[in-house]
């Protein structure tokens, strides 16, 4: 839960920032709460709305609401020059971006942004975009190593029992074995499995 929150007062204007109770309650141990001084109020914490594609949120200005100060947030529409700048950097951004690799998306003044011939597909899984062919290609899952937590603390799959010395292989996410002979002493950090 948020700890309440308090701004300092002068001549009856907010002043400064917030202050969370808990560090009023450490520097001035006899305020009371119920009863507020007049150089303390309480403070309401007001969230900043999303600004729409081509408007600006200024603020916060805190203003006085009663005995409670607030957060206000101003939003106005962009004039005809900040849009035309926006465009410009988002258009400058996707050309430095992606230079010609991606010549088939199509700048979208309503978004502000680039969009594909080709919606991509709205199933769940991860997409890229492939240019020649101009179609989504699904990106497949990860192949993460077997992790399992044991005495040892969390490790990869287990060191194979099988005597001989091997290494953990990250391309084929397994142990591969090296040699028959029995690991030097010291040389792995993988710890060997106890023998049976």
């Amino acid at each position: 839960m948020d700890e309440e929150l308090y701004i300092r007062m002068l001549n009856g204007r907010p002043v400064d920032h917030p202050m969370v109770r808990s560090n009023i309650e450490s520097a001035f141990p006899d305020v009371d709460f119920n009863n507020l001084p007049h150089w303390l109020a309480r403070f309401e914490r007001v969230e900043k709305p999303r600004a729409g594609v081509y408007e600006i949120v200024n603020g916060p200005i805190y203003v006085v609401d009663g005995d409670l100060i607030r957060d206000q947030w101003v939003t106005r529409p962009m004039t005809e020059d900040e849009i035309l700048i926006k465009q410009n950097r988002v258009k400058q951004t996707a050309a430095y971006d992606q230079g010609n690799r991606v010549t088939s998306w199509i700048f979208d003044e309503a978004t502000c942004s680039y969009v594909t011939p080709v919606p991509m597909p709205d199933d769940g899984f991860p997409y890229d975009w492939h240019e020649p062919s101009q179609t989504w290609v699904r990106i497949p899952p990860p192949v993460l190593p077997e992790i399992i937590e044991g005495q040892d603390g969390i490790q990869r799959k287990p060191y194979p029992r099988g005597g001989g010395t091997w290494r953990w292989d990250e391309a084929t996410v397994e142990w591969v074995k090296v040699t028959d002979e029995p690991p030097e002493v010291g040389t792995f950090a993988v710890p060997l499995p106890p023998e049976e």
